[in-house]
């Protein structure tokens, strides 16, 4: 008797810490190191417009809205990977040089740090591993990210305030609706044929979201 009874303890010892191990896994954050460090337009997949800093302005608080294309450094932002799948979103708006390299002086940056749909993503100096300014992601099965917000404990993610394909629409924080407007599509400034040709494969025989 007292043999099964140490079996069942283990037993349920053994499961309690499978939960535990799968619940860590599935919560962590995922890196990605195509990003990492790299320089991207962020294109709506939804709309096809652009995440664009409003009329360029480095300056605390400058809204972030959708755009067209338009190759200025409004619509440049930096992945920088600050480890364990965690990102910062800086914008080359402001940016300046420092000798060979480049300091990064505004994010992109939940409004307070505010836990609530609807929360202002605008753009902010730039702090390092700010709560605020943290960011994952995770990718959809046709090559597009998810940006969550860490201000949300990752609960919610960038999106736009319409679904509508004109310039200016707001960008905020949201609960994640499983629509192309909570997603988006990394277009590197620079020559990365990689990530093409895995858009390419993963969106050449897929409908358009109605």
């Amino acid at each position: 008797m007292r043999k099964i009874h140490i079996k069942i303890k283990l037993s349920l010892f053994l499961a309690i810490i499978f939960m535990l191990l799968f619940v860590t896994k599935s919560n962590a954050a995922q890196e990605f190191t195509e990003l990492n460090n790299r320089c991207f337009y962020i294109k709506n997949a939804y709309t096809g417009h652009y995440l664009d800093v409003k009329d360029g302005i480095a300056q605390g608080g400058t809204n972030v809205q959708q755009c067209q294309y338009n190759g200025s450094y409004a619509q440049k932002w930096y992945m920088v990977h600050l480890g364990n799948g965690e990102y910062m979103i800086c914008s080359d708006v402001g940016s300046t040089a420092e000798g060979e390299s480049v300091r990064l002086n505004y994010s992109l940056d939940v409004s307070n740090g505010v836990n609530a749909n609807g929360t202002q993503i605008h753009l902010w100096n730039s702090v390092m591993n700010g709560i605020t300014q943290t960011f994952s992601f995770t990718k959809t099965l046709n090559n597009t990210y998810i940006i969550w917000t860490k201000a949300s404990n990752y609960t919610k993610v960038a999106s736009l305030s319409d679904n509508l394909c004109s310039d200016g629409i707001n960008v905020h924080q949201w609960e994640y609706s499983n629509h192309s407007h909570d997603q988006w599509i990394f277009e590197p400034v620079y020559k990365f044929e990689n990530m093409g040709v895995a858009y390419a494969k993963a969106n050449y025989n897929r409908k358009v979201d109605a």
